[in-house]
């Protein structure tokens, strides 16, 4: 695929996407790097718009430099930013207890630090802050720390070997799996950006997993 057949795709996705005002967004595309630059209303569309390119057919990378402009409507201090963020994290029953993550606000940026026993409460805490208006960006600097002080690496393995071959999305034959104490490294080929983020997923799911590296290679035919 060519530059222009991406560039009109990115396009044509961004603008299909619900719940995404792509009309102030600038695509630029160079051997299928898409560039996306330009203006939008919240943090969760700017979060839409690089989920929305990274899933086009053909694009190989995405450099995001888009700008957070809060309409005057949806403008609050960080004082109400950082109340509205520790609320929402208080309201999910999956992350208690909430004091364990800590947040910091400045100048609409949230930060987010603490440890958490498991990863998908990592992911979790960041879906809790993303709709919040206000935010402009988020850091999410949570740590995973098991309370598993070691982990069986054999079984670590075929669990994940197993997730892979069960996912529709994966295929599992060309991911190799390779256990380092508490940390998964994964090495391979994956043809999509949708077949690595499963992956990623998979090895994040084992009980006990502190790490996981990504060195998988996207190759797209």
């Amino acid at each position: 695929m060519n530059d222009t057949i991406i560039r009109e795709y990115v396009f044509e996705k961004l603008n299909f996407e619900q719940g995404l005002r792509a009309q102030n967004i600038m695509i630029s595309v160079e051997d299928g790097i898409v560039t996306l630059s330009g203006r939008v209303r919240t943090y969760c569309e700017k979060y839409l718009a690089e989920q929305a390119t990274k899933n086009v057919r053909g694009v190989k990378a995405v450099v995001e430099e888009l700008i957070v402009d809060v309409d005057a409507p949806l403008q609050r201090s960080d004082k109400e930013i950082a109340a509205a963020v520790v609320q929402a994290l208080e309201a999910d029953v999956s992350l208690l207890p909430p004091e364990k993550i800590k947040v910091l606000v400045e100048n609409g940026k949230v930060e987010l630090t603490g440890e958490v026993d498991e990863f998908y409460k990592k992911q979790q805490a960041f879906k809790c802050v993303k709709n919040l208006y206000g935010v402009s960006n988020i850091f999410n600097y949570i740590v995973v720390n098991s309370s598993s002080k070691t982990i069986d690496p054999k079984n670590v393995k075929h669990q994940i070997v197993r997730e892979f071959q069960r996912n529709a999305v994966l295929d599992a034959k060309n991911i190799e799996v390779a256990i380092d104490g508490s940390k998964v490294i994964l090495r391979g080929i994956v043809r999509s950006w949708a077949e690595e983020k499963e992956a990623r997923k998979a090895a994040w799911s084992v009980p006990g997993v502190t790490e996981v590296k990504d060195e998988l290679v996207l190759h797209i035919s």
